[in-house]
Formats: C-alpha cells, sequence, structure tokens
C-alpha cells in the first residue's frame, strides 16, 4: 500500500525494463506519462569475456578442473521462493540428466529455505554428481568465467542483473521472458528467450540446442556483450540525473 501510495505521487518513476514500466502503469495505475524506462548498467572491468588463462583458472579455483572436458550450466537466484523457478530447471536437469549423452553439469549459486529440499531431492535423484550447489558467493565475475551457459527461467524478475552480467562476460544466457533483461535479447539473441517458465520441455529442448550449438552459443553472447558493456553505471546515473532535471519538473508534486 505504501509503495503504490509513493509511486502514485511520484513526479517521475523511473523503471529498469518495459515490462516494469507496464507493470507500474497496468497494475499500479502510474499515469504513463509519468513513467520512463533507464536499463541498468555494468562495470565492464568486471564483465567481460574471460581469457583462456582467467577460464582455466576460475575452473581450477572452483575445483571444476578435475573434469576439464565438461561444459558446466550456472543458475543464480534465490532459493527461498519460486519466483527465479529453480524448480522448473530442476526439473529440466533431471530429465536430461536421464540421458547417458547428457555431459553438462550444473552449479547453483544462492541460498534460501527450499536449499535442503532440493539437497534431499538429489541424494533421491542420484543427482549429486551432477547438481554443486555453491551457497552464496561474493566471487559471481570469477564463477561466470568458468561457466558455459546461464539458466534464468524466472516466473517473475522485474530486470534480472545477473542475467546482464553473464551475457556482459560473454556467457549464453537462456532466460524467461517474464524477466525484464530478456528485452535486451530480442534482436540479436530471441531463440534464447523462453517463453513460458512452467514449460520444461521447452527448456529441456533449448539446452539441448545450446549443447549442440556451444561455440557458436558463445560467439553469439560475445558479441551481444561488447554492446550491453558500453552502458555503464555511469551512464546509467547520468541518464537518471538528466531525467529529474527535465522530465520530473513538468508535473507539480502532489500530496
Amino acid at each position: 500500500r505504501w509503495e503504490r501510495e509513493a509511486l502514485r505521487a511520484a513526479r517521475l518513476v523511473i523503471c529498469n525494463s518495459e515490462r516494469t514500466a507496464r507493470d507500474v502503469v497496468d497494475l499500479v495505475g502510474v499515469p504513463k506519462d509519468r513513467v520512463r524506462v533507464v536499463y541498468l548498467g555494468v562495470s565492464p572491468e568486471d564483465f567481460g569475456p574471460a581469457s583462456p588463462e582467467r577460464r582455466h583458472e576460475a575452473r581450477r579455483a572452483l575445483g571444476w578442473d578435475a573434469r576439464p572436458t565438461r561444459p558446466v550450466a550456472l543458475f543464480v537466484g534465490t532459493l527461498g521462493d519460486r519466483g527465479k523457478g529453480f524448480d522448473t530447471l530442476y526439473a529440466a536437469w533431471r530429465t536430461l540428466c536421464a540421458d547417458p549423452a547428457w555431459d553438462v553439469d550444473l552449479a547453483v549459486v544462492g541460498v534460501g529455505a527450499d536449499r535442503a529440499h532440493f539437497e534431499r531431492r538429489l541424494v533421491a535423484d542420484g543427482l549429486l554428481s551432477r547438481v554443486e550447489f555453491l551457497g552464496f558467493r561474493s566471487d559471481v565475475p570469477r564463477i561466470l568465467a568458468a561457466a558455459d551457459v546461464f539458466v534464468h527461467p524466472a516466473r517473475y524478475d522485474a530486470y534480472g542483473l545477473a542475467v546482464h552480467e553473464a551475457l556482459c562476460a560473454g556467457v549464453p544466457a537462456i532466460v524467461s521472458a517474464r524477466a525484464g533483461v530478456s528485452e535486451r535479447l530480442t534482436t540479436d539473441c530471441p531463440d534464447w528467450v523462453l517463453a513460458d517458465p512452467e514449460d520444461v520441455p521447452a527448456l529441456v529442448a533449448r539446452l539441448r540446442v545450446w549443447r549442440r550449438d556451444r561455440d557458436a552459443w558463445r560467439v553469439r553472447a560475445e558479441s551481444l556483450g561488447a554492446r550491453l558493456r558500453t552502458w555503464t553505471w555511469d551512464d546509467m546515473s547520468r541518464e537518471i540525473r538528466h531525467l529529474a532535471h527535465t522530465e520530473s519538473v513538468k508535473f507539480p508534486a502532489t500530496s
């Protein structure tokens, strides 16, 4: 209620994606002419394509160098609710691992009340060697340097900064259309966008396509990432400042 009142009273509302802007207008009732979109930025010095040497060091630090030929898929997000869609990814992973030819392992960064539940399922499903829970991590750039694909089947995400950072690091990302960051893929990589985060077979199929065309996906991710890295946190801040000076004065303050 307080958030709704604050948004409706604001002279200017800046959203981090078009999907969030639509929610603010359609669900909260903010007049459309008071809403602007400014995408999140990135620190290009932290998130860029990894050199072979950096990738090797990252995999060694994570203990993945013991299996140098096995690709690693990465999930980053809370495990305390179903919002980020890890349950969809887990169901897809169980299907994929039933195929002896599937040679990809899954690493999970995140904490939450559901972690213990999924750890028990790993034992029951015989997947202890195929899924690794890394918990809370402050070295996500290094983990991205070691990863091969990022998976984010979110049911709701206003933006999805972790996906953005993965793309900037040159890591291909399969992302739900319900995450705002998916808007950044529609021109370069529309086939990486998952229409329905509940569609386990579709996610399985998309992951199989990635594995088959892994090198081509990496090239596309590096191209997209190079474009995204040109928009930094400083650029974002300047745009917000510009809007604050030029747009908010158009509207009188409300009580």
